[in-house]
C-alpha cells in the first residue's frame, strides 16, 4: 500500500486516504473507492480524501487510470518539462539555432516551447480519452459475458469464445481467452461435453436454490482455476477490474463487511468483478457488500443477483450517463436528485454526487458517524 493522500501512479493501485480533520480514524479495511474514466491522479485523490472525509474513516482508493500507462506517463514527463525553466532555456536555444530568424522577435522561442508542449498535452489528453472510451466499451460489452457465467449452472466451452467477444473493439482478448481455455482443454475437445462454471447464485429474496449436479459428459472447476480464469479475462479488458477481483476474493468471507463507493466506469469495473466473484464462490457467503453506485451507466440486469449485495443507488437526473443503463440507475429504491437542467455533462462530476444529502446519510449511517 503506498503512503497515505499519495497520488497514485499506475493503473489498478491501491492507496490509503485519511481524512483531514476528524479527530478520530477508523482504519479497517472497509471503505473503498472506485474511479470513473478520464480521472486524473489529482481528481481520484480529492474525491478519495472528500469521501474518508465524509466518513470519518480512512477510504482505500482503487485507481481506473486516465488513458493508459503510456499516455500517463507521456503526460507526466510533459508537465515536469513545462515546469523545468533549464530544459525550456536548452530548447529555446535549440530553436534559435536552427531558425535564426525567431531571434528577431521578443519572446517567439519562448512562445514556440510553450506552445508546443501544450499541444502535445491536448494531443496526449484526448488520445487518453479515446482510450478511456474503448476500455468503457470493453467494459460494458464484458458484462453480459461475466453475467451469462455467473448466473448459468453449465455453459458450454465454445460459449468462452463466443462471437460476443469478436469485436474490433476488443482486441487481445479473443486470444487471451484462448490461451486461458486450451490448457483446460476447454473448446478443444468435444467430447468434453458442458462444462460446469457455478452453481445459480442466490437470489435477492425467497429460496437459495439447491446446487445443480454437472450434466451428464460435463465437469466442475475447482475453485483456484476458475479464480485464475476469471482475473485473467477480466485483466484483459481492465487491470483495475482484475485488482478488485483479486481483493474480493481475499476479504468477502465470514461476517465480512465491504461499502464501494464507484463512480461513472467504476460501476462497470465493480459489477464485472462481482458478477466474476458469483461466479467463482456460487451460492456461498460474500459477507455483507454495499454498493453507492454514483452515475452508474450499468443496464438493468448486469449488477449480478446475490443475497450479500445490497446497492444503493444515486443519480442526477441531468447527467447523461446515467442514461446508459436502460432505467436501471433510475428505478424503483434509486436516489435520483432533480436539477431543473435537462443535459449537462458537468453534472457527471464525482464531487456533484459525493454532496448529494442522501448519500451522505447513508456513508454516515452505515460508519457509525454522525450526520454534519
Amino acid at each position: 500500500m503506498a503512503i497515505p493522500n499519495a497520488l497514485p501512479t499506475r493503473d489498478g493501485e491501491w492507496t490509503a486516504y485519511e481524512p483531514e480533520s476528524a479527530s478520530t480514524v477508523c482504519r479497517d479495511d472497509h471503505l473503498w473507492y472506485v474511479n470513473g474514466m478520464n480521472t486524473s491522479p489529482e481528481q481520484h485523490r480529492s474525491a478519495a480524501i472528500r469521501l474518508a472525509n465524509i466518513a470519518h474513516h480512512q477510504a482505500l482508493g482503487l485507481y481506473n487510470l486516465e488513458g493508459n500507462q503510456l499516455t500517463f506517463q507521456v503526460a507526466e514527463a510533459l508537465r515536469r518539462l513545462g515546469n523545468d525553466s533549464a530544459v525550456q532555456l536548452a530548447l529555446q536555444a535549440i530553436i534559435g539555432d536552427l531558425v535564426p530568424m525567431t531571434v528577431l522577435v521578443p519572446g517567439l522561442r519562448e512562445f514556440l516551447v510553450q506552445s508546443s508542449i501544450k499541444t502535445a498535452l491536448t494531443v496526449t489528453h484526448v488520445a487518453g480519452i479515446l482510450l478511456d472510451i474503448e476500455q468503457c466499451l470493453k467494459d460494458y460489452v464484458l458484462q453480459p459475458v461475466v453475467r451469462t457465467a455467473a448466473v448459468s449452472a453449465s455453459v458450454t466451452a465454445q460459449a468462452l469464445t463466443t462471437p460476443v467477444l469478436g469485436s474490433p473493439l476488443l482486441p487481445g482478448v479473443v486470444p487471451l481467452l484462448g490461451r486461458v481455455a486450451a490448457p483446460l482443454g476447454l473448446g478443444s475437445s468435444p467430447g468434453l461435453g458442458n462444462l460446469a462454471l457455478a452453481d445459480p447464485p442466490a437470489p435477492r429474496g425467497g429460496a437459495t436454490p439447491a446446487r445443480s449436479a454437472p450434466a451428464a459428459g460435463s465437469f466442475a472447476l475447482p475453485s483456484r482455476v476458475k479464480e485464475q480464469t476469471a482475473e485473467a479475462v477480466l485483466g484483459a479488458g481492465n487491470v483495475a477490474t482484475a485488482v478488485l477481483f483479486r481483493r474480493l476474493c481475499e476479504k468477502c468471507r465470514g461476517n465480512a463487511t465491504i461499502h464501494i463507493v464507484c463512480h461513472s466506469q467504476g460501476n462497470l469495473i465493480v459489477s464485472n468483478a462481482l458478477a466474476a466473484l458469483c461466479w467463482v464462490r456460487g451460492n456461498q457467503s460474500l459477507g455483507t457488500i454495499h454498493v453507492y453506485a454514483l452515475a452508474s451507466p450499468v443496464p438493468a440486469g448486469n449488477w449480478p443477483r446475490h443475497l450479500s449485495i445490497i446497492r444503493h443507488i444515486y443519480t442526477i437526473a441531468s447527467d447523461p450517463v446515467p442514461w446508459l443503463s436502460m432505467g436501471q440507475s433510475y428505478g424503483s429504491g434509486a436516489t435520483v436528485v432533480a436539477t431543473g437542467r435537462s443535459f449537462n455533462l458537468a453534472d457527471h462530476d464525482v464531487q456533484g454526487y459525493l454532496a448529494i444529502p442522501q448519500f451522505i446519510q447513508a456513508i454516515t449511517s452505515a460508519m457509525g458517524v454522525p450526520y454534519p
